[in-house]
């Protein structure tokens, strides 16, 4: 099957899932939706969201296969994470779809499971309208980071980022990615 056929299986498989007109939808994990034509509605978006996207779609699944490997080994020694993953071939595919190195993926996965977890503060506020991943998304901006780097830091993908920015633009009423610094930036 080629990739471009395996990625649009997804959708047409919940197309037809949706077409059956279920009466209860059990999802695999969080609660029983009230509104299963909405259920099938979210999912559709984000299952075309990952065909739309590639790159973002690996990140997920690498995200999501590391998440799922530490809870099944009910976590794993700092120092032994990184040579752990070095050794799964799923990293090794991901990385390559990535064009990046498994080492390099690797410590982006980490860093990023670190910054999630680590309990840390809240980012200062830097506009009460934004939500707190629209902050940091500015925050990565305001420290000169460009679009296609600030997935990799945040953990999300470059359509997410995106996604972050337009919203931004909206709230702040501005039309290009110098308006935002511009007002966001801290007096000296």
């Amino acid at each position: 099957m080629r990739r471009a056929d395996a990625a649009a299986a997804a959708p047409a498989s919940l197309r037809r899932l949706a077409d059956l007109a279920p009466r209860v939808v059990v999802p695999a994990h969080g609660s029983i939706p009230t509104d299963h034509h909405a259920a099938f509605a979210t999912a559709l978006r984000r299952a075309q969201r990952l065909v739309d996207d590639p790159a973002g779609a690996v990140w997920y699944g690498a995200r999501r296969i590391f998440a799922f490997a530490l809870m099944i080994r009910s976590g794993i020694p700092a120092d032994e994470v990184e040579p752990y993953l070095h050794e799964r071939a799923w990293l090794i595919d991901a990385a390559r779809l990535l064009n990046s190195t498994s080492e390099a993926l690797a410590a982006e996965l980490v860093d990023g499971m670190v910054r999630a977890t680590d309990g840390s503060t809240p980012p200062p506020s830097t506009h009460p309208g934004l939500s707190r991943r629209e902050q940091e998304v500015c925050l990565e901006v305001l420290a000169g980071f460009s679009t296609t780097g600030i997935p990799t830091r945040l953990f999300l993908s470059p359509h997410t980022v995106q996604d972050h920015l337009k919203a931004v633009f909206h709230k702040l009423g501005v039309r290009s990615r110098g308006e935002p610094v511009a007002r966001l930036r801290p007096e000296s």
